[in-house]
């Protein structure tokens, strides 16, 4: 699914699932978003 198509949808998931959307153009296809997000998360101060 090409980005335009996900930019489309992406309110529809919003509005359904707590979360955060990060859409990023041009990763390699062994990206791992997981290990990108649970570092984003771990370099949140705690709540």
């Amino acid at each position: 699914m090409g980005l335009p198509a996900y930019r489309e949808i992406a309110p529809l998931r919003s509005r359904h699932i707590e979360g955060d959307i990060i859409l990023v153009e041009g990763v390699p296809e062994d990206y791992d978003a997981t290990a990108t997000a649970r570092a984003m998360r771990e370099a949140l101060p705690s709540q």
